[in-house]
C-alpha cells in the first residue's frame, strides 16, 4: 500500500506507474471517500462511494461512472437499488421512499 497526493485528494493503495490501479482508498478534498477497485486512474469494478453530506453508492463502477448493480441511498432517506449505465438510472431497479412507498420496474433514461 502506497499514498500519494493528487490533486483531488489523498490516494492510499495500489499503484501502477504512478496512477491508481488495483485496491485502494480516495480520501478527496471535497470531502467524498471512494473504497474499492481501480484501473487506469479511475474508479473500476466494485467499489463504495460515500458523500459527506451522508449520500452513499456502493456497487459496481466503469470509467469514474456508476455502471452496472449498485445500491444508492440518499441522505434523506430515499433508496434506489438496480441498474446503472453511464453513471444514470436504467434498467431494471427498486426505488424505496422513508414513507415506504416502493415502486420496482424498469427504467429508461431520456
Amino acid at each position: 500500500m502506497k499514498e500519494k497526493h493528487f490533486s483531488d485528494g489523498k490516494y492510499t493503495g495500489d499503484l501502477k506507474n504512478g496512477k491508481r490501479d488495483g485496491d485502494g482508498t480516495q480520501e478527496y478534498s471535497w470531502g467524498g471517500v471512494y473504497t474499492g477497485s481501480w484501473k487506469g486512474d479511475k474508479k473500476n469494478g466494485r467499489g463504495k462511494m460515500e458523500e459527506k453530506w451522508g449520500g452513499t453508492y456502493e456497487g459496481e463502477w466503469k470509467d469514474d461512472k456508476k455502471e452496472g448493480r449498485g445500491l444508492n441511498t440518499w441522505s434523506n432517506g430515499r433508496i434506489y437499488e438496480g441498474e446503472w449505465k453511464d453513471d444514470e438510472i436504467t434498467g431494471q431497479g427498486r426505488w424505496l421512499w422513508p414513507d415506504g412507498r416502493c415502486f420496482q420496474g424498469k427504467f429508461v433514461s431520456d
